[in-house]
C-alpha cells in the first residue's frame, strides 16, 4: 500500500478549504494511506480520507517510516503563489488539484 504525505500550511481558512483537496487525492489514491501534517490537527480529525494526522513539528521519523523505499507520493505546494490565484482566473480547490494532477 502505498502513502499520501499532505503537508498543509498556512491560516485556519486554507485547512479547511484543504479538505476538499484530500477528498480529491483520496479519489485518485484510493488506496493509500493518506497522512496530513499541519498546525491544526483538529481541522483533520475524523476525516474519512485521512488516515493520520501529524502536528507541524511533530514529525520525528517520517521520512524514514512512511517514505523512505516506499511507494510514496509528497504532496507540499502553495497555491497562493500561483498565476491563477493571483488573477482570479480559477477557484482555489481547482488551482491547488491541478497543482497534485488530481481530479
Amino acid at each position: 500500500m502505498s502513502t499520501v504525505n499532505f503537508q498543509n500550511d498556512g491560516g485556519l481558512g486554507k485547512r479547511i478549504v484543504a479538505t476538499a483537496v484530500l477528498k480529491a487525492i483520496k479519489k485518485q489514491y484510493k488506496k493509500s494511506n493518506i497522512i496530513v501534517i499541519t498546525a491544526y490537527p483538529d481541522v483533520f480529525a475524523n476525516n474519512p480520507n485521512v488516515n493520520k494526522v501529524l502536528a507541524s513539528g511533530n514529525t520525528m521519523g517520517i521520512y524514514a517510516n512512511n517514505i523512505l523505499n516506499k511507494e510514496a507520493k509528497v504532496f507540499i505546494a502553495e497555491p497562493y503563489s500561483t498565476s491563477d490565484y493571483i488573477t482570479e482566473s480559477a477557484h482555489l480547490i481547482k488551482i491547488w488539484c491541478d497543482m497534485f494532477c488530481v481530479v
